[in-house]
């Protein structure tokens, strides 16, 4: 269970109180209705967070997920065989470490996920751009503008 989901099933639980128990509208003399329809609304903003971030995320199996499976940009960007592309990624991440330290020195609170994935991708379309395909596709236009921008 991640942060988000305690962040989330709080909203949840306080919905189901005000829907079932109406502590507002009695303490303050509001209308009836009102501590129900709140409830009901952070109950279904819950609800589709959960839907969103659990159930659809579980329908794609977690190999299809990874930097060359088959949701990836690589896979859909490239013409190459996953394990071709998955040689390649690995090779790939070269200094990006070291840039990485460079910049956690500096900047402790940095997030560096993007940033990561982002050199890698650059490091990797370096050894592969002649491999590029789709780059007529509007997700693969995108992700080959994120790649070629300069540092």
């Amino acid at each position: 269970m991640s942060v988000w989901d305690v962040v989330f099933l709080l909203p949840f639980g306080l919905g189901l109180y005000l829907f079932v128990k109406t502590p507002i509208g009695v303490r303050y003399q509001t209308e009836t209705w009102m501590d129900p329809v709140v409830g009901f609304t952070m109950i279904f903003i819950s609800a589709v967070y959960f839907y969103f971030a659990h159930v659809s995320g579980q329908l794609a199996p977690e190999g299809d997920r990874s930097p060359c499976g088959r949701l990836s940009k690589q896979i859909e960007c490239y013409n190459l065989s996953e394990e071709t592309c998955m040689s390649a990624w690995t090779s790939s991440g070269g200094d990006c470490e070291d840039r990485l330290a460079a910049i956690r020195k500096v900047r402790p609170s940095f997030l560096t996920g993007n940033f990561l994935e982002t050199c890698i991708g650059k490091n990797f379309d370096k050894s592969m751009h002649y491999n590029r395909k789709n780059e007529a596709t509007a997700s693969c236009q995108t992700y080959f503008q994120k790649i070629d921008q300069r540092d």
